[in-house]
């Protein structure tokens, strides 16, 4: 394989690379890595998930997403969410909105065991929360 993957934890840091800096199989972690990456995160949603205070997609479409995510029970349950993230990406009117549902879709594709899982369950809710925080409900 030609693309850089951290085989420990089957994240693919190539793909969606345009969106996340952050690795998010680094939030199973409790050290200084977790502390960069959690800031690593926090720039991304800042530049990347909109501009102007106007977020690419709403907070409310993404609490959706972490939603779905928050109440999958093993991997298989996570990785049947990644028809339903393409389907959302799909239905986006701006294309910023789709890149960002297609890297997450593609970082589900990549996470394996248990505390991957782990990892990006707190990866979501992190997500949520930065985009919450820079991009305040969208008032159309």
């Amino acid at each position: 394989m030609s693309h850089n993957t951290n085989k420990a934890n089957g994240y693919d840091r190539k793909r969606g690379k345009d969106i996340f800096s952050a690795d998010p199989m680094a939030f199973a972690r409790r050290d200084e890595k977790a502390v960069k990456a959690m800031g690593d995160l926090e720039e991304d949603v800042k530049t990347r998930f909109g501009k102007d205070k106007k977020g690419y997609i709403t907070p409310t479409q993404l609490r959706n997403i972490y939603d779905l995510v928050k109440r999958c029970g093993d991997i298989s349950e996570l990785q049947l969410l990644r028809p339903k993230l393409l389907y959302t990406a799909a239905r986006q009117n701006k294309e910023e909105g789709k890149r960002i549902i297609l890297a997450i879709a593609q970082a589900v594709k990549s996470i394996e065991g248990t505390e991957g899982m782990k990892a990006f369950k707190t990866f979501m809710e992190a997500t949520v929360a930065y985009h919450k925080y820079y991009f305040p409900a969208d008032k159309g």
